[in-house]
């Protein structure tokens, strides 16, 4: 398994078990690997995803990405939505927000078109009837990783679980 490092120049590198460089590229900026691909910034500021012998994933690169959770990634497309791209590179769904988060337990944050900030599934469906109006949204787990506890707002909420959140 390879591991990102960061190398004196600032830039980063990914080494082996024994502490070897695995390939001769260095980036900006890199995340170490999460279901088969890194999230490395190239050299100009634009970001993607390498294979473990250090090669590009994909011929398209973003101006933002996320790392690879539950077979999807966050990136920011070339007209400045968000959305999803799956492990061939590919746009998950067509539907696209003004911010997204990682998939966790079948489930994202995103900011709809509309400002309002809700749930939705790998189809990229809306997965609770409410959205929510909140500055900045974070998702806290507890009580066996369900989304419980949404931090930024005073307002209370009640999840569709019955909980209370906020």
């Amino acid at each position: 398994m390879l591991k990102k490092f960061l190398l004196d120049n600032g830039r980063y590198c990914f080494v082996n078990h024994k502490g070897e460089k695995a390939f001769e590229a260095d980036f900006q900026k890199a995340e170490d690997f999460s279901e088969g691909l890194a999230r490395v910034q190239f050299s100009k500021g634009r970001y993607g995803f390498i294979n473990n012998s250090g090669e590009s994933a994909f011929e398209t690169d973003f101006p933002f990405a996320g790392s690879f959770h539950e077979g999807l990634a966050s990136v920011k497309f070339e007209n400045d939505y968000y959305g999803f791209i799956n492990h061939k590179g590919e746009r998950a769904f067509e539907r696209g927000f003004l911010f997204t988060k990682r998939f966790s337990e079948g489930l994202a944050v995103v900011k709809f078109k509309s400002g309002r900030w809700g749930f939705i599934n790998h189809r990229g469906q809306k997965d609770f009837e409410k959205d929510f109006r909140l500055p900045h949204l974070e998702i806290a787990r507890r009580d066996y990783g369900d989304f419980e506890r949404i931090q930024g707002t005073s307002d209370r909420l009640y999840s569709e679980f019955g909980r209370q959140v906020g």
